[in-house]
């Protein structure tokens, strides 16, 4: 896919588009280096070359960042395809863009490390990983941890349509896009950690490694839904597929939160009461909740036979003992879906919010496995 660079500065932030033969232009906010390149909207013939665009270009007074030159020469199109990747991927990103929809995202870390692409669950934000970040960073890995479709204020439609499994991959290979990255270490929680199942399989040569916390294959846990116990530890998904119901119970008077937080997340899902009034109040902002909620209105709108596929990445899964959402029986049955290396981990003792009981061991695990698959 030729990439093309289109900047818009307005006081220190800029807006860098980068936009592919046949999509509609990705757009990533970045802070830190005034850099890019001045290009038209790209050419409807696939190969051609991007409108006055001849490599990364400066603006004026800026300095390049380190291995850039004011205008390199490129000769070829792969050459500059590789140009636009690492300059791109030498700045910050503060929001990006698919289509109409505008993400926001958490970036911490060095900007030329390794990234680490980090997909929260519900009812949580990407400050969940909050926990786990410093620890990363502290080792030279980029975490890169967007706010994913529904819990962006500025990337929530409202069709339950919008939330099918495509779109949210296309969420995140446009975050990927937009990075400036060939391949990224990819990580989820709970939601996240479906979604990132699927990414391994729609897109393994983007993703180095696989680390999924809490949810198992979808194989194998569909699979679950009606060969064991995981159907009734599973109540809340068809609980959740009915309209405003859900919204009225989890909300409940004046819109504080508080069904969710003492129902759901902490007599269900074992959840701290500080954690969860945390992540109830997040909630209860003007449609947050029925966005979030419609992750799972949109399930029976997906492909459900795409979730069988097998996983070739390098794939480590984590599942907590104390889980009262998901079975071990999926679990275990997860190696059964990984035709790369795999590992599997269990945290004895811990509930499903193992990021909030166990961050330390948590983050111990992702390092150490990070470490052994280098970018």
């Amino acid at each position: 896919m030729r990439m093309a660079l289109m900047l818009n500065s307005s006081s220190s932030e800029e807006d860098i588009y980068i936009a592919g033969d046949d999509a509609a232009p990705v757009v990533a906010r970045h802070r830190r280096h005034r850099v890019g390149c001045i290009a038209d909207r790209p050419s409807p013939s696939r190969g051609a070359p991007a409108a006055g665009c001849a490599g990364p270009v400066l603006r004026g007074g800026d300095s390049a960042p380190d291995g850039f030159t004011e205008r390199p020469r490129v000769s070829k199109k792969g050459e500059a395809h590789n140009s636009v990747r690492k300059l791109v991927h030498a700045v910050r990103m503060d929001q990006y863009r698919r289509g109409e929809l505008v993400f926001d995202v958490i970036d911490e870390g060095p900007a030329d490390g390794p990234v680490v692409v980090l997909l929260h669950g519900f009812p949580q934000f990407n400050t969940s990983w909050s926990t786990v970040i410093p620890r990363l960073t502290a080792r030279g890995y980029r975490c890169v941890a967007p706010n994913q479709r529904g819990y962006s204020p500025g990337a929530r439609p409202t069709r339950r349509r919008d939330y099918r499994t495509t779109e949210l991959v296309g969420d995140v290979e446009a975050l990927i896009d937009a990075l400036g990255a060939d391949r990224v270490h990819l990580v989820g929680h709970d939601w996240g950690a479906a979604l990132a199942w699927a990414l391994a399989e729609e897109l393994p040569e983007r993703i180095a490694t696989l680390t999924a916390l809490s949810v198992p294959h979808p194989g194998a846990f569909l699979k679950g839904l009606v060969t064991t116990r995981q159907c009734l530890q599973s109540w809340y998904i068809y609980a959740f597929q009915l309209p405003w119901v859900p919204e009225r119970v989890l909300l409940g008077k004046g819109r504080s939160g508080k069904g969710l937080s003492y129902l759901f997340l902490q007599r269900y899902l074992n959840q701290t009461p500080d954690a969860a009034n945390r992540d109830a109040a997040a909630m209860s902002a003007p449609g947050a909740l029925t966005a979030a909620l419609n992750w799972y209105r949109a399930i029976p709108l997906s492909d459900l036979r795409r979730a069988t596929g097998k996983i070739a990445v390098p794939t480590m899964y984590v599942w907590s003992d104390g889980d009262s959402a998901v079975a071990a029986k999926p679990a275990r049955d997860t190696a059964r879906y990984v035709t790369g290396e795999y590992r599997f981990e269990v945290m004895h003792g811990v509930s499903h919010w193992l990021l909030d009981e166990r961050p330390d061991a948590a983050a111990d695990l992702m390092l150490e496995w990070l470490a052994a698959h280098p970018i």
